[in-house]
């Protein structure tokens, strides 16, 4: 197997993990402006 193609393989794997990330810090970040909105009202 070429090394051009596990490295680009490996940048995938990494852009996926890092949206994954992003996507979970903005799911977080929405429960919690929902909390505090209950909270408010």
């Amino acid at each position: 197997m070429p090394d051009g193609d596990s490295e680009d393989d490996y940048e995938e794997k990494l852009l996926i993990a890092r949206w994954e990330l992003t996507a979970e810090q903005a799911v977080t970040q929405q429960l919690k402006n929902e909390v505090s909105k209950g909270k408010t009202y």
